[in-house]
């Protein structure tokens, strides 16, 4: 399986490993003055400059196809006689004045950020498995409670726009978010969601995609052009806080899976979601270094915090537990 990254061009060189392949070609981008329109547009600047200076000598072959030969040459030979218009008196200026302005930016907001997993069929045998699955009924449940109580759903993007630049958000925000990028919750979350008027957010590693119990790229794109929202998850699911992986190999990952997204769906991917919840000091220096806005942990809160906007928390919502016990977790 070979993923093309279109543009990418790590800030680290080496190659892009992947689960189950060799490495990646990383190709250049390609020169701004490559582009044959903006030679082409250059080129027909350049000949209008040349040629107006000298009116009576137009060159309209350097124009033909931009404008119509005969217009040109009329419009030359037969000068326009401009009217004599009255200059009417200045207006006064008007006095200086005190306008109060729009606060730049909310040190903190609260916000319900739920944390899914699987949403489908919890295995019997894998224990961990289980307590990452919540059920489509389950699920469904859950979401009809929070829109009957009057939440409505944000994306992490209108999150950032709200601490960064004080733009306004509904009374009760809530954010469904989604780790890893597993099947079911494309094939059941997503049009739960939808049934109640809800968004959700969806934290993918390209690497995995395709995989056993994985969506497919075209799962993904398909929710993103639905309106879901899509983020970084890294490329490979690494435990950032580990030792064993340099600070090149993480900025890979880091990079190679924002540039691979952000070609996939045409939009900036701005947003990072620790694989395992796991980050240290150098974890957060890295994902600020690779161009993300805010990153997300499995740690439990709702405020979210400028000043901690790479350590943001979140509300787990584990397998088994219910409606009964989320509502005794969030205080509802």
């Amino acid at each position: 399986m070979q993923l093309d990254l279109f543009d990418y061009k790590p800030q680290t060189p080496g190659p892009l490993l992947l689960k189950g392949t060799n490495f990646l070609l990383l190709p250049q981008k390609k020169p701004f003055f490559e582009s044959r329109e903006i030679l082409a547009a250059s080129f027909l600047v350049a000949a209008l400059f040349i040629n107006l200076n000298k009116p009576d000598k137009i060159n309209q072959q350097a124009i033909a196809g931009a404008f119509d030969a005969s217009t040109v040459s009329a419009e030359i030979e037969t000068p326009a006689v401009l009217p004599i218009i009255q200059t009417p008196a200045p207006t006064p200026a008007p006095l200086p004045h005190k306008s109060v302005a729009k606060p730049l930016r909310v040190e903190r907001i609260n916000v319900l950020i739920l944390m899914y997993h699987h949403v489908g069929e919890p295995p019997t045998s894998n224990a961990l498995d289980r307590s990452l699955t919540v059920s489509a009924s389950d699920f469904e449940e859950q979401v009809a409670f929070f829109k009957q109580r009057g939440y409505q759903s944000v994306a992490l993007a209108q999150v950032y726009a709200a601490l960064s630049a004080g733009s306004d958000l509904p009374d009760k925000p809530i954010v469904f978010t989604f780790d890893d990028g597993y099947k079911d919750v494309f094939v059941n979350a997503v049009p739960i969601l939808q049934k109640y008027g809800f968004a959700g957010t969806f934290a993918v590693a390209p690497a995995l995609l395709e995989g056993k119990g994985y969506a497919t790229w075209g799962e993904v794109y398909s929710a993103y052009r639905q309106g879901m929202e899509i983020v970084s998850h890294s490329m490979n699911h690494v435990d950032f806080a580990s030792s064993g992986y340099s600070d090149e190999f993480l900025m890979i990952e880091l990079e190679g899976s924002k540039l691979f997204l952000e070609s996939r769906i045409n939009a900036p991917v701005n947003f990072f979601v620790y694989p395992y919840g796991r980050y240290n000091a150098r974890a957060i220096e890295l994902v600020k270094k690779a161009g993300y806005k805010m990153a997300f942990t499995t740690e439990l809160g709702t405020e979210m915090n400028l000043n901690k906007a790479f350590r943001l928390p979140r509300v787990r919502v584990h397998g088994q537990d219910g409606l009964a016990k989320l509502r005794k977790v969030l205080g509802l």
